[in-house]
């Protein structure tokens, strides 16, 4: 589990330190302080090769919270506009004559992540601790390479394909995992009992179907149609349990989500989290949000800190952690920690 972040020129942040880091993160602060951007640094100084997705080899971090990616086949140039309108906007005030550096410290030393982003001329380049790679080429590495880094998953503002959400489904019945999935859920909805992936007669795709206990006969549901927040919390659920990654990332983790299901979806990840020792970073600009967040914790109170980003008139933006005995006071108080 990393301890502390470190960040310099990236984006609205010239220098920018957050520490201590605890097991669940959650970040709020006004507008364009940097939320986002703090998940966005951690994302990068995760990968391998920034530039690309494990997946399909094409870049991926253009898309990962900002809509601005533009297909193009593997392998191959960046086009400029993809340069031009989100690359060069990583560097702290567009100025890319300086470099990018994001560190993430652990306890232990060999668990150090460490991204660097240059530009050499006209060429965008990355450092990921002994692992070189240039936007658009082939990746090349040194003869040493680091210890891998912890997979790190992102759960965006915008909701996946259903289908996805059930062939992740299907993978978690693979690995005989379907109990534990729907006991994270029940934690949410008491309602479900059990989840089917199916494909129904005449339908080009599969869905995921929830037990909902409506009775003998009765037809199971959609789980598209339980509602925008069980069926987000279903997908990343089942791509926690698939992919098993060390890091999530959630961007505005109340989107989508009624007030009164916040409280039992922080508590169903917070289990998660300690039962498969994943460490959570996430957004919100709802004081509702941060509330339920802290109540949900309050038996595992170092396990939760809120990370409040504010204008400084010195730092131009800095960090304060407000761990559980800090949150008791600016609830009292009704301090504005949003």
């Amino acid at each position: 589990m990393f301890d502390k972040l470190a960040i310099e020129n990236f984006r609205a942040f010239e220098k920018i330190e957050i520490a201590p880091l605890h097991r669940v993160n959650l970040i709020a602060g006004g507008n364009n302080v940097g939320k986002t951007s703090v998940l966005e640094a951690i994302w990068l100084a995760l990968q391998d090769n920034p530039f690309s997705s494990p997946e399909t080899l094409t870049p991926y971090a253009q898309s990962l919270f900002r809509r601005s990616a533009i297909k193009y086949e593997p392998r191959t140039q960046s086009p400029p506009d993809d340069i031009d309108n989100f690359w060069k906007w990583l560097f702290f005030q567009k100025d890319i004559s300086r470099q990018i550096s994001i560190g993430l410290s652990a306890a232990s030393a060999k668990d150090n992540r460490s991204l660097s982003l240059f530009f050499e001329g006209s060429y965008l380049k990355a450092s990921v601790g002994d692992v070189h790679s240039t936007l658009g080429q082939h990746s090349s590495f040194s003869f040493t390479l680091p210890p891998p880094g912890p997979d790190c998953i992102a759960l965006t503002a915008f909701h996946p394909s259903p289908v996805v959400d059930a062939e992740r489904v299907n993978t978690v019945s693979v690995i005989n995992r379907d109990e534990e999935l729907v006991s994270y859920l029940r934690l949410i909805d008491p309602r479900i009992r059990k989840l089917k992936y199916l494909k129904l007669p005449g339908h080009q795709h599969p869905y995921v179907y929830a037990d909902v206990g409506l009775g003998k006969g009765k037809e199971l549901i959609p789980a598209t149609q339980l509602g925008q927040g069980t069926s987000r919390m279903l997908g990343l659920f089942a791509s926690l349990m698939t992919e098993q990654p060390r890091v999530l990332l959630i961007d505005e983790f109340e989107n989508g989500l009624q007030h009164d299901a916040i409280g039992p979806i922080w508590s169903a990840l917070g289990k998660f989290a300690r039962d498969n020792d994943v460490q959570i970073f996430a957004t919100t600009h709802s004081y509702e949000c941060i509330v339920a967040a802290h109540k949900a914790f309050a038996e595992n109170a170092d396990d939760f800190a809120v990370i409040k980003l504010r204008l400084d008139p010195e730092q131009g933006i800095a960090a304060f952690v407000l761990n559980h005995a800090d949150i008791d006071v600016a609830i009292e108080t009704e301090m504005e920690i949003r």
